[in-house]
This record gives structure tokens, sequence and C-alpha cells, in this order.
């Protein structure tokens, strides 16, 4: 069997003008090109076609052999520079360098003249606006080809991923084609014209992740340092006496149409409760307060289910939904430590912290309250009025922007995580105090953020703290994220 990977006519992809991707993940990383030359190993040559100045970093193989050629119009030109190096009867597979893909020999195993493989619409991320449509009949062969169409949830659309019997089914097919070098031609228009005479079948892939552009490369590099390096992070120092405050008290609407009948603090992350995952980015200790809506904590047994073996923890139980997180922390007021630092999260995040610099600056600077915050997380761009903003200066919060971005790049702003800091009970109360009095709401809610602004106006010691990752559940586009890239690198699916 011989792979072939074509690096030219990849006009449409900006990640292949000048760079492969491994210019764009760290060498540290495994990047795209060894990647795929692993998976294809099973391959009795693989040939690797790119432009006369392209520099390649792989580990050299005997079975690899790389092919420079000045550019071509199209894909199926591009894939024609290696037909006197392949016999006419030996297998072929033409592969789409943009993705990753988990693949092995047995997946090639047909009484077919070849696989067109494909991948539902679950399988790849959002914003996938057209695709080439697969239509087969009952006997799983392709009878039509749509191109680059707009797809239903039930359609299956190509993979870019080709399995051939024999090279002269390509051969026959570029000869049948009149003009090989029209520019709109691509490797789906050789099947096209295959299909009419050959039986081409189809078979799904798993653990698909395109990388069409820039942000698609950003947002792999993301999840992949969260789930190898962050996953599993949790703040073990536990240097000052903190008590951690928790709202769960939402109701996670949003998140039904997911297929979720559960309140969204309650939803399984990693078989775990949201909340409980949430917990996970506080300091490590048994002083937590909990605050639940009375119906979700009677109705899911959570007494027996999470505290029975936290005793130390607390809880406090609200009847209905409250008018914003403010609302809800200070209606269990009388639970919390007036003369202790406490830090408060909401229910449906987590974030990886550097605790030891926390504590240290805590010790350095005394602020009044800390509000910690990220950038560079690739969803917030496509939410930006969600979210709270803050302008600093040398750490020092002099702004805070409520469900307003500061800029015009908000992904690049230091955005509220929803996780804040306050060096004793008392302040924080008094800061919702303040809110409540003077009815500071943003969109009829009160929030946390907006409240210290109190601290701001008394000239307190506000602090800008970045996180060093952040993951947000707030949104079900959100957690359909988390979930897509938890199983690609972990291999865990948590039930929807």
């Amino acid at each position: 069997m011989n792979l072939i990977i074509s690096l030219l006519g990849q006009k449409h992809h900006s990640l292949f003008n000048n760079k492969f991707v491994y210019d764009k993940l760290s060498k540290k990383d495994d990047f795209q090109l060894n990647s795929i030359l692993n998976k294809f190993s099973f391959c009795k040559k693989i040939f690797i076609i790119c432009s006369k100045n392209k520099i390649l970093h792989f580990k050299k193989k005997n079975n690899i052999q790389v092919i420079h050629s000045s550019k071509t119009n199209n894909q199926i030109e591009s894939i024609l520079k290696v037909k006197s190096y392949i016999k006419s009867d030996e297998k072929v597979v033409i592969l789409n360098p943009d993705s990753l893909l988990d693949i092995s020999f047995k997946d090639f195993t047909t009484h077919s003249d070849g696989i067109f493989f494909n991948i539902k619409k679950n399988d790849i991320r959002r914003n996938h606006n057209k695709k080439d449509i697969i239509f087969t009949n009952k006997k799983n062969q392709i009878v039509k080809i749509k191109k680059k169409s707009i797809f239903s949830e039930d359609q299956i659309i190509s993979a870019g991923l080709y399995y051939l019997k024999h090279w002269k089914f390509f051969l026959e097919a570029a000869y049948n084609i009149k003009k090989i070098n029209d520019k709109s031609l691509h490797a789906v228009d050789i099947f096209l014209e295959i299909i009419k005479s050959k039986n081409i079948t189809t078979k799904s892939i798993k653990n698909f992740v395109c990388f069409e552009d820039d942000k698609k490369i950003e947002e792999y590099k993301f999840w992949k340092k969260y789930f190898t390096l962050n996953y599993k992070k949790v703040d073990k120092l536990n240097k000052q006496k903190i008590q951690n405050i928790i709202p769960s008290a939402g109701e996670g609407s949003r998140h039904k149409h997911l297929g979720y009948n559960l309140p969204k603090p309650l939803i399984p992350i990693s078989k775990k409760m949201m909340f409980e995952r949430s917990l996970e980015s506080l300091p490590y200790n048994k002083d937590n307060l909990f605050i639940f809506k009375k119906n979700t904590f009677l109705k899911n047994n959570l007494k027996k289910k999470f505290f029975k073996n936290k005793k130390d923890s607390q809880y406090y139980l609200i009847n209905k939904k409250t008018k914003g997180m403010a609302i809800t922390i200070y209606k269990a007021k009388k639970l919390i430590k007036l003369d202790q630092p406490v830090i408060i999260s909401s229910c449906d995040l987590k974030c990886v912290i550097n605790y030891e610099k926390f504590y240290n600056i805590i010790k350095k600077m005394d602020p009044t309250g800390i509000i910690f915050t990220w950038s560079q997380y690739p969803p917030a761009s496509e939410s930006p009025n969600s979210h709270a903003y803050v302008v600093d200066r040398n750490s020092i919060i002099k702004k805070i922007s409520e469900k307003k971005p500061i800029s015009t790049s908000p992904d690049k702003d230091s955005a509220v995580t929803g996780i804040f800091y306050f060096k004793t009970g008392q302040y924080l109360l008094e800061c919702i105090e303040h809110s409540i009095k003077n009815k500071i709401t943003v969109n009829g809610e009160y929030y946390i953020a907006t409240a210290m602004n109190k601290l701001l106006n008394e000239k307190k010691k506000v602090i800008n703290f970045e996180v060093d990752q952040m993951i947000s559940w707030s949104l079900p586009e959100h957690l359909k994220d988390y979930l897509f890239w938890e199983e690609k690198f972990t291999n865990v699916k948590s039930k929807i």
C-alpha cells in the first residue's frame, strides 16, 4: 500500500501557504507531519510532494520519499507527480494533510474497489459551513458526491482520506477529466469520475481534527496544553485559611438542547458533577460553602451523593432563582467567615492557577481584592458580551467593565474568569450591600465584578491575577467544545 501526501495545491488553507503545521506548533509537540507518518507506518511507500524550497522536519525512514516539484494548479495535478513511482495494480491511499485522525491497516480492509472515508457532523468542529457530502445506496456504495455544500446533521461528509484498490483507477479517471489543470479541481473530482464505473464504498473515521486555518491550530494548541499538562493540576499548598464559596443555583436551561435534563451545576464533566470540577480550581482545603436551589439539592439527593464524605463543607439552600451571583451569595451571608479571606468561583468553569505565585502576591502586596482573569481563550471571541473585563496598570486594576469588551480584540483582553478573592468575608458582603442599596445592576442582575467597583472607588488595592488556563462550560457550545477535545486527548467520553 502506498500513501500520497501532497503539500502542493493547498491554496485554500493558509497554514500551507508558507509554513507547514510544524511551524505553527511547538517543536515539543507531536507536530502534524510526524503524526501522519506514524499513523501510516504500515504503508510500503510514503510519498510527500512539496515545493522545491520546502524544508520538512521528520524522522527519516527508508519508506519515505520526498518529491520536490514546482507549483501546481490543483490537488490532482499535484498527486500525478508520483504516477511513475507507483505500479498500476498497487494500492494507494491519498490524504489531505490538514487533519489529525486515528487510522490503522485494518481500516482499509474492503471487498470494494475503494473507500471514501467520511465523518459525521457531530465529529467535527463547529463553524464548518461547507463540505463534500456523500450519498450511498443500501449496499453502502457511493452513488453521488455533492461538492462544497451546506450539510445537515444526518448527512455524512468527506474526511479528506481516500483509498483505491489499484493506482490505475486514479490515472484512468484523471485521463477522462478533460481540464486537468482547472484550479477548482480536487481529489474528490477523481472520485466523481471513478464512481461511474467502480464500486466505491464509504467508512467512518473517529477522532478527526481538521486544521482549516490558523485559528484551528491555536485551538488545538490550547486544548492539547490543557489535557496533557494541566488536566489534573490542583492546589495542594494550602498556605492560607481561605473559605471557598461556590454558588451552584443555576438552572442550565440553555444546555437542555444537548440532552441534559439536569440543572447546570450537576451536569457530568469527566465523571464528576460540574460544580465539583469547579471546586478543583480553588485552594485545597475543607472549608467550602456551596449554595444550591433547594429543589435541586433534595431531588438529586446531594446530601448523600456529595456531602456524605465532606463533613467540614457547608451548604445553603435557596428557594428560587435570584437576580445574579451576588444576590445568591448574599443570601448565605450567615455562613460566610467575616474575618477570613474568601474566594468565590462560578460553578461552570475550571481554571489552572499558579497558587505559589498567588500566595506570594498576597504576602507581598496585601490586596483587598483579586480578580482572576484570562486571555487567549479560543471561544472568547465568539461571545464577547458574555464576560466582564478589567483594565490594569502594573497589575493594579483601574477599571472593571461588565458585559462590554474593552477593545476590538476581546479574546486578547483581560477577561474576568468568574473567580474572585476578598481579603475578608466582611469586604465581600460590604461590596454586595453597596450594590443592592444603590441598585447597581447590569441587565437586571447583580455581579461580583461590578460590586468590586466599591473597592476601586475607595482606593483599595485590587489586583489583576492572570490564570494559566481557563475552561468554561457556561454556554452549551463551550461545553460541547470541551467534550469534543476531552475525548480526543483522554479517550474519556462524557455522556450527553
